[in-house]
Protein backbone atom coordinates (compact mmCIF):
# COMPACT_ATOMS: atom_id res chain seq x y z
CA UNK A 1 0.00 0.00 0.00
CA UNK A 2 1.61 3.23 -0.61
CA UNK A 3 2.14 6.19 1.55
CA UNK A 4 0.28 9.48 0.02
CA UNK A 5 1.19 11.45 3.09
CA UNK A 6 2.93 14.66 1.47
CA UNK A 7 2.48 13.85 -1.74
CA UNK A 8 1.20 16.22 -4.41
CA UNK A 9 -1.41 15.16 -7.05
CA UNK A 10 -2.60 17.58 -9.23
CA UNK A 11 -2.79 20.51 -7.51
CA UNK A 12 -3.42 19.17 -4.23
CA UNK A 13 -0.54 18.45 -1.26
CA UNK A 14 -1.97 15.08 0.92
CA UNK A 15 -1.89 16.43 4.28
CA UNK A 16 -3.13 12.80 6.42
CA UNK A 17 -5.31 9.95 5.94
CA UNK A 18 -8.84 10.23 6.92
CA UNK A 19 -9.94 6.84 6.26
CA UNK A 20 -11.22 4.33 4.32
CA UNK A 21 -14.40 5.24 1.49
CA UNK A 22 -16.63 3.34 -0.61
CA UNK A 23 -14.22 3.09 -3.00
CA UNK A 24 -10.83 3.80 -2.12
CA UNK A 25 -8.68 5.58 0.96
CA UNK A 26 -9.78 9.45 1.69
CA UNK A 27 -7.53 11.73 2.97
CA UNK A 28 -6.90 15.41 4.05
CA UNK A 29 -5.89 17.47 1.12
CA UNK A 30 -4.93 21.46 0.80
CA UNK A 31 -5.47 23.13 -2.91
CA UNK A 32 -1.32 24.19 -3.19
CA UNK A 33 -2.92 27.79 -5.02
CA UNK A 34 -5.71 28.58 -2.20
CA UNK A 35 -4.79 27.23 0.24
CA UNK A 36 -7.82 25.40 1.17
CA UNK A 37 -8.65 22.36 2.75
CA UNK A 38 -11.00 19.36 0.92
CA UNK A 39 -11.20 15.49 0.96
CA UNK A 40 -9.30 13.62 -1.66
CA UNK A 41 -10.30 10.17 -2.39
CA UNK A 42 -8.31 7.63 -4.38
CA UNK A 43 -9.49 4.80 -5.94
CA UNK A 44 -6.83 1.83 -4.93
CA UNK A 45 -4.23 0.73 -7.61
CA UNK A 46 -5.92 -2.43 -8.30
CA UNK A 47 -9.11 -0.68 -8.92
CA UNK A 48 -7.65 1.37 -10.35
CA UNK A 49 -6.35 -0.66 -13.33
CA UNK A 50 -9.88 -2.36 -14.04
CA UNK A 51 -11.87 0.25 -16.56
CA UNK A 52 -15.39 -0.54 -15.51
CA UNK A 53 -14.09 0.50 -11.74
CA UNK A 54 -12.41 3.68 -13.14
CA UNK A 55 -15.67 4.34 -14.78
CA UNK A 56 -17.85 4.02 -11.42
CA UNK A 57 -15.30 6.25 -10.12
CA UNK A 58 -15.76 8.78 -12.43
CA UNK A 59 -19.65 7.90 -12.78
CA UNK A 60 -20.21 8.74 -8.52
CA UNK A 61 -18.29 11.74 -8.99
CA UNK A 62 -20.30 13.04 -11.59
CA UNK A 63 -23.72 12.42 -10.11
CA UNK A 64 -22.10 13.83 -6.69
CA UNK A 65 -20.34 17.00 -8.26
CA UNK A 66 -24.82 17.88 -9.34
CA UNK A 67 -26.36 17.16 -6.40
CA UNK A 68 -27.06 19.95 -3.97
CA UNK A 69 -28.31 19.50 -0.64
CA UNK A 70 -26.48 20.33 3.24
CA UNK A 71 -26.17 16.59 3.59
CA UNK A 72 -24.72 15.57 0.75
CA UNK A 73 -20.56 16.98 0.44
CA UNK A 74 -19.73 18.17 -2.81
CA UNK A 75 -17.43 17.07 -5.88
CA UNK A 76 -15.31 19.98 -6.70
CA UNK A 77 -12.89 18.18 -9.14
CA UNK A 78 -11.91 14.68 -10.37
CA UNK A 79 -8.76 13.81 -12.03
CA UNK A 80 -5.84 11.48 -12.31
CA UNK A 81 -2.19 12.55 -11.89
CA UNK A 82 0.53 9.45 -13.00
CA UNK A 83 -2.33 6.43 -13.09
CA UNK A 84 -3.26 7.95 -10.02
CA UNK A 85 -7.89 8.19 -9.88
CA UNK A 86 -8.65 10.60 -7.48
CA UNK A 87 -11.36 12.94 -6.82
CA UNK A 88 -11.81 16.22 -4.70
CA UNK A 89 -14.70 16.59 -2.16
CA UNK A 90 -16.01 19.21 0.33
CA UNK A 91 -14.11 18.65 3.75
CA UNK A 92 -16.10 18.82 6.31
Amino acid sequence: MLDFIGRELGDYRILKEIGPGGMGRVFLAENIHHKKEYALKILPGNLSRDSNFRKRFFDEARVMSELEHPNIVRVHHMGEDQGIYYLVMDYI
